[in-house]
C-alpha cells in the first residue's frame, strides 16, 4: 500500500465586485433651491434602456469614466432617482471611488439638460434629459448618497501538491 502526502496551501482572491446602489439625484431642494420633480427622468430613463447603452459614471463631472450605470436598474423612489451600476476599479480614479464607496462619503450629481419653471427661491425641473452620472465628494444635493454595494463571501483557492 503507497502513502500520499499532500501539501495544501491557500490563496485569497478579491471577492469585491466594484457594484453599487446609491440614490444619484434627490426630489427635495439642493443646494441652489432647484426641485425636480417625480417623473421628470421618465423620458429620458425610457430613452436610455432603448439605446442599449449604459450611462457613463465620471469621477468629479470631468471626462474620466470610472463606471458605468445600467438603465435598467434606474426608477423614481419616495426620496428620488435610484440607480445601480459598476465601478472600473482597474484605475487610480476607479479605486479611489470605491474606497469612498464602501466607507460611506461618496455622493453622486447628475450631469443633464432640462425644462424647469420658476419655483419659490429656486427652479423645478419637470423634465430632465440625462447625460451622466457623476461620484462626487461635493455634490449639490447632500441627500445623494450609496444605498448599498455588493461583495461576495471570502473565497479561500486551495491548491494541492504530491
Amino acid at each position: 500500500m503507497q502513502h500520499l502526502t499532500l501539501k495544501a496551501t491557500t490563496t485569497a482572491t478579491d471577492t469585491e465586485l466594484g457594484q453599487f446602489e446609491a440614490l444619484a439625484s434627490a426630489w427635495s431642494a439642493d443646494r441652489e433651491q432647484d426641485t425636480i420633480t417625480g417623473d421628470a427622468f421618465d423620458r429620458s430613463i425610457e430613452a436610455w434602456r432603448r439605446s442599449g447603452k449604459n450611462l457613463p459614471l465620471l469621477f468629479e463631472h470631468s471626462s474620466t469614466v470610472v463606471g458605468h450605470i445600467d438603465p435598467h436598474s434606474m426608477y423614481a423612489s419616495e426620496e428620488g432617482l435610484v440607480v445601480a451600476g459598476s465601478v472600473d476599479r482597474e484605475t487610480e480614479e476607479g479605486q479611489q471611488v470605491w474606497r469612498a464607496i464602501k466607507s460611506g462619503v461618496a455622493g453622486f450629481s447628475i450631469g443633464f439638460m432640462a425644462e424647469s419653471r420658476p419655483h419659490k427661491d429656486g427652479r423645478e425641473l419637470y423634465e430632465i434629459d440625462l447625460l451622466e452620472i457623476s461620484f462626487t465628494t461635493r455634490p449639490v444635493h447632500g441627500a445623494t448618497k450609496v444605498l448599498g454595494w455588493k461583495s461576495l463571501a471570502p473565497i479561500q483557492i486551495a491548491t494541492f501538491e504530491c
